[in-house]
Formats: structure tokens, sequence, C-alpha cells
């Protein structure tokens, strides 16, 4: 073989080696992107209840929104923390982490 063919053998398998390492640049790429866009997709709301006050009264609601039952608690008389959480909302996931919760709120 002469010497010119040995140099554009090796670079063609070089142009190939490139090509390839490329084309598994771009899936990885592509998949990475998926992985992406999959988790910033809309977390998923599993909890039941939550519990959440509204002026001087603390009420449990279900997830859709409806008021089940109303807490014997003033929420000026929680700790600060306590407060401002059932302004958000609290959370909760079953019934019993809404009794949990109903307890350490009213004990």
């Amino acid at each position: 073989m002469t010497k010119k063919r040995i140099v554009a053998s090796a670079i063609s398998i070089a142009a190939t080696v490139i090509l390839v390492a490329a084309a598994v640049l771009c899936v990885r790429f592509v998949q990475a992107e998926d992985m992406i866009h999959s988790t910033q997709s809309e977390p998923v709301n599993d909890d039941r209840y939550y519990i959440k006050s509204s002026g001087d009264t603390v009420g449990v609601y279900e997830r859709g929104g409806t008021l089940i039952y109303v807490l014997d608690v003033v929420p000026s008389t929680l700790p600060e923390a306590d407060q401002q959480s059932l302004a958000n909302g609290i959370p909760v996931k079953d019934e019993k982490a809404l009794k949990q919760l109903i307890e350490d709120l009213t004990s």
C-alpha cells in the first residue's frame, strides 16, 4: 500500500470516528433535554386536605376547596411561625396526618 492510501485510510477512519462521536453526543443531548423537560412538569399534588386560617378561624378544607371542619383555635394565640403557615395553608396528605396536625394545633 502506498503512503497516500495509508494517509487517506487514516483520514477516513478518523472522520468516521468523529461522526460517530458527534452522533452519540447529539443523542445524549436530546436525552438530557427530555429529562430536564420531564422534571420541570407540574408537580403532582396528592394532598387530600389543607388547613388554612381566615380571620379569626382555622378551617380544614378538602383538596377541591370545600370547608369540612372549623377548628376551635384562634390563630393569634399560636406561635408566629404557625400563624404564617396557616395563612399560607398547610397541605395534609391523609386523615392520619390531619388528625395529628389538628391535635398539635389545638393542644
